[in-house]
């Protein structure tokens, strides 16, 4: 307590004010002593202040125009689809899954009769296997393309709300 009152009572020691402090934005490879003593990158370091204000202006104005969130949303999706088709895409995935876990099934059965040997089974069920685990990961990422289209929506019709209740009067 009695330190307090020194530092409070002494004008030479200024109190810490953070409003006006200088805070600054840096990319932590440009410390050396991280990287066996060189920095990794040479950018330099931006006031906090400017960066948070630039950020805040595109933010605004994409709130704003919810309309250009949607575009590029949608222009990233378009891009993800040209791999993937979501619902025809989905529903073909699986029908295919299904039908290399049938034959999964069957080599394995015909194995345990003893209609084929062990050296015929093994690499057999390794190819089905690899096939079903493409697959899985096709449809994985076909199932994710048609929940963003759907959150997109979602987002769109919640922004555009907020845009016109932000408008009234």
């Amino acid at each position: 307590m009695r330190l307090r009152l020194l530092w409070q009572a002494r004008p030479e020691f200024p109190q810490y004010d953070p409003t006006n402090t200088l805070r600054y934005y840096r990319c932590i490879s440009a410390d050396g002593y991280r990287f066996s003593g060189h920095a990794v990158c040479n950018n330099p370091a931006v006031r906090g202040d400017h960066l948070e204000e630039a950020v805040w202006d595109q933010v605004k104005g994409l709130l704003e125009d919810p309309r250009r969130v949607a575009d590029e949303y949608r222009r990233r999706l378009r891009q993800a689809r040209d791999e993937i088709r979501e619902p025809d895409e989905i529903v073909r995935l699986e029908r295919q899954m299904a039908t290399l876990r049938r034959g999964i099934g069957r080599l394995i059965d015909s194995y345990a009769e003893g209609v084929i040997d062990k050296a015929e089974f093994e690499p057999r069920i390794a190819g089905l296997k690899q096939r079903l685990s493409q697959l899985q990961e096709r449809h994985r990422a076909a199932v994710e393309v048609a929940e963003n289209e759907r959150d997109l929506s979602l987002l769109i019709s919640r922004l555009e709300e907020g845009d016109s209740r932000a408008r009234r009067p």
